[in-house]
């Protein structure tokens, strides 16, 4: 017996039992009882009792372990008729999953999540669910026990804005917001310092 992966020769004695065989046109799986390896085994493909097969059609092929004195060369008779070939998957055996629109857009229970990492929080938000438009919102400590924010990334969709995203330096009090295209004069990038308001706060715009 040969390995498809390696090439690699192996005795029969070295396999304690084979779950299913497969080629282009077909998958079997074995319903023979493995328990004494598979020196006993019948490899009759066209045997639905011990392989029962995927994807129906006429073929019923039949392998042989090289040695086996009962090995029959001769080709399988044809049927009269042939069926047409179908490539369908066989029905589940579970019920089906029905997902309402409404649960599939908020995303998560409630419309919202929280993931808790070492020195971070990350927090979803369902589309709509957010007044500012906000879906995420992943903010960095210093602390393990997450008191105290050293910076923030907001992420948002559906502004009339365009804002996009929203990195704020807790430290510094740096602002940094993004915009998509379509937005007013083409702003692409706003900066500026939350601390700083009036005639003389520091802003770049690009």
């Amino acid at each position: 017996v040969h390995r498809n992966w390696t090439g690699t020769s192996v005795e029969v004695g070295d396999y304690l039992g084979i779950e299913s065989l497969w080629n282009s046109t077909n998958y079997w799986v074995n319903m023979q009882d493995c328990s004494h390896g598979i020196s006993e085994m019948s490899f009759d493909l066209g045997d639905i009792a011990r392989w029962e097969f995927m994807f129906p059609h006429n073929e019923k092929p039949l392998l042989a372990l090289p040695g086996e004195e009962d090995f029959d060369m001769a080709p399988l008779e044809e049927e009269e008729e042939e069926a047409e070939e179908e490539t369908s998957m066989p029905t589940s055996w579970v019920e089906e999953i029905v997902l309402p629109l409404e649960d599939l857009q908020r995303r998560c229970p409630q419309g919202k999540k929280t993931v808790l990492y070492k020195q971070a929080k990350y927090e979803i938000f369902a589309e709509y669910l957010m007044a500012d438009g906000m879906i995420a919102r992943l903010t960095e400590y210093s602390d393990s026990a997450l008191t105290q924010p050293v910076k923030c990334m907001e992420w948002f969709r559906h502004r009339v804005d365009k804002l996009e995203t929203r990195e704020t330096n807790m430290v510094t009090n740096k602002v940094t917001e993004a915009y998509g295209p379509g937005r007013q004069r083409s702003l692409r990038q706003h900066v500026y310092y939350s601390n700083q308001t009036g005639s003389e706060a520091t802003r770049t715009m690009d």
